[in-house]
């Protein structure tokens, strides 16, 4: 056991990760002990399997100390986080005291709201730790937690006390050490971040991750378990997000430490005897999906038939994907397209037949400057009505549809019981029945994604979409934007700016690809494996901007637009080519888009502006109503 102050260098940190068998390297070992020294938060981010959790189990065994974890999930609040009353014991209670006589309200409000009855969760106890060394406060998966349940951090983090209305503010005289953990499912704020120090872990080497093993499992078969490790060493280096309807199958799977070392244990159970019999134990430790079997199955023929050939797999894969798949998906697209764009724009020009006709016989009394300009398209405006298009956007009242989130909030539905205020309201009833008080779901904007076409066929939209971008930002800050054109660039913080013209220059100045070409697919490849992540959260519904004219590989459009749209609640692709009545969505990226995408839209004037914007506030609606059908 060691004691907090025997901790005080880098080395002897290193030195006690290597007696509790956790290979740490020294960068590592440097920000635990600036994290224990400092007293701050250390925060380690990775991919899934690379050892962040055991960082706060192995710390909690070197120091013999309390391991106090944390487990984030969606819809954690501080009831279950911190602390929460213990309501039966309080409800017994006001009726002990009310049968012996006791009715001053002051004391028994005083009484049942103590210490005594209460019940501590996680952070309360690790506070609240009265042990010789510190404990070990472990906050696992903090990505997976709602944003709003890190504003209920701050305060532990900055200053290790909890603030409890009914009895005041807790401290502790020896802050527990902490250690977050995020595998990078969505940003966390950097309010949180700057509380911490922040360590990146990356995949162990092959020689670390034999040396893991080995510590594991000492009486691991020396050659086999090489002969693995370096199997999975070279999946996961080799490119396979370039590969035909491979990229969306293995996107958020990874292989840790911790599925060798289950595929080494169950090889040596089964032998090696049987070729397939080794192939189906390494199948159960690795394979967590059917779809990756056929994938698992060619990885396994090409490396342990020549080992060699695994730096070329990418290329053997796609030839065997291509002809497998190739012409089976091209073979249909035509017929979705055709069908797609059928009910499209069958559906437009039934409806602006039937405005047509309502409308002839009262033109005369229902003209106005402001109907004349809703209906112009934006490329044919002048100077003066693009000013006037830019009013009329930032005073329209955009509204958006709002999902349910599991946390809970005080309210008059009754969909639970608030037990907490059902007790304050009635601990001295002045009626005969009980007056239930009831929590009901918080409701939270969809967040939006847009990625808006800035090529040289788009200039005479780009200025009024981007100014229509920022006013719905101002309204909804759960929107991202980028903009595209040979390259991706995300404007979301410059849409922060109070004035939109000051926004707009900023987003001039920064983005570098301006009327140029349009490389969609490598766009949407960039927005899939860097973004997507991180912005997709919550049931995102994602707006693409683009009259569909790309110089770009066809193929890698038509796969990314398809992981795109397995990866969002709802992706509409507006064109402002769609206004034209004898348009016609003949091109290879808009027939490659069209079978991925939910919605198809014309944006060229601002009456498409509105009914996107009525389309935004009924999803919801929409989606509860094809769900009761």
């Amino acid at each position: 056991m060691k004691k907090l102050q025997d901790l005080n260098s880098v080395e002897t940190i290193q030195d006690c990760l290597n007696e509790t068998n956790y290979i740490a390297d020294r960068t590592l070992a440097t920000s635990i002990y600036l994290s224990i020294n400092m007293s701050k938060p250390i925060f380690l981010e990775g991919e899934p399997g690379v050892g962040k959790t055991e960082v706060g189990k192995v710390l909690a065994q070197i120091m013999d100390t309390e391991l106090i974890r944390l487990q984030c999930y969606e819809g954690l609040d501080v009831h279950n986080a911190i602390y929460e009353w213990n309501y039966s014991r309080q409800i017994l209670q006001i009726r002990m005291m009310e049968a012996e006589g006791k009715k001053d309200k002051d004391k028994i409000s005083k009484e049942i709201f103590g210490t005594d009855f209460l019940i501590k969760r996680p952070l309360y106890q690790a506070i609240d730790y009265h042990g010789d060394n510190p404990p070990v406060l472990l906050i696992d998966e903090l990505d997976r937690a709602d944003e709003e349940f890190e504003a209920f951090l701050l305060e532990i983090l900055s200053d290790f006390q909890i603030s409890i209305p009914e009895i005041g503010t807790i401290r502790t005289d020896k802050p527990p050490i902490v250690v977050i953990t995020s595998n990078r499912t969505r940003e966390i704020h950097d309010a949180l971040k700057r509380r911490c120090l922040y360590h990146w872990i990356s995949y162990p080497s092959a020689d670390q991750e034999f040396e893991i093993i080995k510590r594991k499992i000492p009486e691991v078969n020396k050659d086999l378990g090489r002969q693995i490790v370096a199997f999975v060493q070279a999946v996961r280096q080799n490119d396979f997000y370039k590969l035909p309807g491979i990229a969306e199958t293995i996107d958020g799977y990874s292989l840790g430490t911790g599925e060798i070392m289950n595929a080494i244990e169950a090889s040596s159970k089964i032998g090696l005897s049987n070729r397939e019999d080794f192939r189906q134990a390494l199948k159960t430790c690795f394979i967590t999906d059917h779809k990756l079997i056929p994938l698992f199955d060619q990885l396994f023929d090409i490396y342990w038939r020549n080992p060699d050939r695994i730096e070329n797999v990418s290329d053997i894969l796609r030839k065997l994907n291509e002809s497998r798949l190739g012409k089976a998906e091209l073979g249909g697209m035509k017929d979705q397209v055709k069908e797609l764009y059928k009910k499209r724009v069958e559906g437009y020009k039934g409806k602006e037949e039937v405005e047509k006709e309502e409308e002839k016989p009262f033109d005369v009394f229902l003209y106005s400057p402001q109907e004349v300009l809703r209906k112009k398209r934006f490329d044919a405006y002048t100077p003066e009505e693009l000013e006037e298009a830019k009013i009329f956007i930032k005073q329209w009242n955009w509204e958006f549809s709002l999902r349910k989130l599991r946390r809970l909030k005080s309210g008059s539905t009754a969909y639970r019981l608030n037990i907490r205020n059902t007790i304050r309201k009635n601990i001295f009833p002045a009626q005969d029945f009980i007056e239930l008080q009831w929590k009901e779901r918080k409701t939270k904007p969809r967040p939006i994604v847009i990625l808006t076409d800035i090529s040289g066929s788009m200039d005479h939209y780009t200025r009024i979409l981007l100014h229509f971008i920022f006013s719905i930002h101002s309204v909804n800050r759960h929107v991202e934007a980028f903009t595209f054109g040979t390259r991706l660039s995300r404007i979301t913080h410059y849409l922060r700016r109070k004035d939109a013209n000051d926004a707009l220059d900023l987003v001039n100045q920064s983005v570098k690809d301006w009327s140029g070409g349009t490389k969609i697919g490598k766009t949407l490849e960039t927005f899939n494996q860097i973004w997507a992540r991180r912005v997709l959260t919550g049931g995102a519904v994602v707006l693409i901007i683009s009259d569909g004219l790309d110089t770009g590989d066809i193929e890698l459009l038509t796969k990314e637009s398809s992981r795109l749209h397995r990866s969002c609640h709802r992706l509409i692709w507006l064109n402002p080519n769609l206004g034209f009545k004898d348009y016609e969505p003949i091109t290879k990226g808009v027939q490659s888009i069209l079978p991925n995408v939910d919605d198809f839209l014309p944006i060229h004037n601002l009456d498409s502006l509105i009914e996107l914007g009525s389309l935004l506030g009924k999803l919801d609606k929409l989606q509860f109503i094809r769900a009761m059908a």
